[in-house]
């Protein structure tokens, strides 16, 4: 008995690996987004002091810096306070990226795709730069020595410019692989819904020994 089939099918096999790629992607991006943006609040540029050790990750006494954000809310904290807001906006961001990925899945369409891209880098440079401006607002000059000076408006706008950039072609380049292995992955799906269709509605053609078994 011979079936005939009206379509092919990649190995259904590879479907989980690419989920596993797109994770290994979206764990990419964060990691970037996150070491870029705690660097770039601790640069040299934010920081006038020699006794500060590994760009403001410890104080002068080899206290963890984090630890002030626990003394209260005080004009040396606000970077402290500044970074977990940086935090709350990426995070953001990236569940938007999770959100539009698993509908491109549904309905994946070369606009869509377009508007991620846009998207993700639109919500990555507003939320590094409304992070820099409420770090420059709010970490004022401090009289206390070997703390948190406020920076130049050159040093600032300097430091905007790069974060939001560099964050946004990041996301630009590691988003588009990611998008690449999210339509991919749709194409396997229909593929594997037709190769089903065909199945039932596949064709049997009567050869010479079903013929003589009838008989």
């Amino acid at each position: 008995m011979i079936i005939l089939r009206t379509n092919t099918l990649q190995r259904s096999d590879e479907i989980p690996f690419l989920l596993i790629g797109e994770i290994k992607t979206l764990g990419v991006l964060i990691s970037l987004c996150f070491l870029f943006h705690t660097y770039g609040l601790f640069s040299d540029c934010w920081i006038e002091s020699e006794s500060f050790i590994l760009h403001g990750w410890y104080d002068e006494h080899g206290e963890l810096y984090f630890i002030r954000f626990f003394d209260g809310i005080r004009p040396d904290n606000m970077v402290c306070i500044m970074m977990y807001v940086s935090l709350a906006l990426l995070l953001v961001v990236i569940l938007s990226y999770c959100l539009i990925v698993n509908q491109i899945r549904k309905n994946y369409t070369l606009v869509r795709t377009r508007r991620l891209l846009f998207g993700i880098s639109l919500g990555t440079i507003l939320a590094s730069g409304i992070t820099s401006i409420a770090f420059y607002i709010f970490t004022g000059e401090v009289k206390r020595e070997n703390v948190l000076q406020r920076p130049s408006v050159e040093n600032y706008l300097g430091y905007s410019a790069k974060s939001s950039l560099i964050s946004a072609g990041l996301c630009v380049v590691i988003c588009g692989f990611s998008i690449k292995l999210a339509l991919q992955r749709c194409r396997l799906d229909d593929d594997y819904l037709n190769l089903n269709d065909a199945e039932e509605d596949s064709v049997e053609i009567p050869t010479k020994n079903t013929i003589q078994q009838k008989k």
